[in-house]
Parts: structure tokens; C-alpha cells; sequence
């Protein structure tokens, strides 16, 4: 059973999808952006390969854009289908695939992916 944490996420980022980006400045301003960037690229400066990377969470698509810039195929997953819509057309189609789960639960084999990230996240889960 899912949580009520989660049930409420699931309802509000559902509602403020599409002005998702616009309504929350601290994560969506140059200097948040250009730390975004830099911590990405110090954090994948060691993978063995950029081939497949998984974003937990993946929302509109912040942290996913990113990744689409460095490896060849992306997974993003989220637990609400409105913020995958928009991940999925923010992205313009190019190499991910947008995956409705539970970061808690994920629904991939192990040893799957180059690197797994995740952008904003931890505060939405009722146990991080």
C-alpha cells in the first residue's frame, strides 16, 4: 500500500505539472542550474561508460536534460504521469524513455544502468 506521502505527491504534482518549472524558482535560476551542471559533470567524470542512466524522480525533466547532454539512452521514472508527460515533451523525444515507478521500488535488474541520479527527491519520501 502506497503511502500518504506519496498519495498527496502523486496529487499535487499532478495539478502543477505543466507550471511546474515556472512556480519554483529555487530550483529553476542560473545559479541553481549552473551548480546543477557542475555537480553532474564532477559526478559522471568517473563512469566506466555513458551509455544508460537512470533518473529517480525525474519530475519535468531538470535532471534529465542534463543526462540526455552526456549519456546516449536515459530512463527517467516518476511516480506521477503528469510530470512524465512533461519530462517526456520537454526532452523533444530523444533518447529516454519515461518509466511511471516508485524510486522506492525500482523495476529495473540490477547492474542495469552507468549511473543513477536523482534531483530534488529526498524530501518527498516518507523515510529517506
Amino acid at each position: 500500500m502506497m503511502s500518504y506521502i506519496k498519495q498527496a505527491n502523486i496529487r499535487i504534482h499532478n495539478k502543477e505539472a505543466s507550471i511546474y518549472d515556472e512556480a519554483h524558482t529555487e530550483v529553476f535560476n542560473e545559479f541553481e542550474q549552473r551548480s546543477l551542471v557542475i555537480r553532474l559533470s564532477e559526478a559522471i567524470k568517473d563512469c566506466d561508460e555513458l551509455k544508460l542512466a537512470l533518473d529517480i524522480g525525474c519530475g519535468t525533466g531538470n535532471l534529465t536534460s542534463r543526462l540526455l547532454d552526456s549519456f546516449e539512452y536515459v530512463v527517467g521514472i516518476d511516480i506521477s504521469k503528469s510530470m512524465l508527460k512533461q519530462c517526456k515533451t520537454k526532452s523533444k523525444m530523444r533518447n529516454l524513455d519515461c518509466v511511471l515507478a516508485d524510486g522506492e521500488h525500482l523495476p529495473f535488474r540490477d547492474h542495469m544502468f552507468d549511473f543513477i541520479g536523482m534531483y530534488s527527491v529526498l524530501h518527498h519520501l516518507p523515510s529517506p
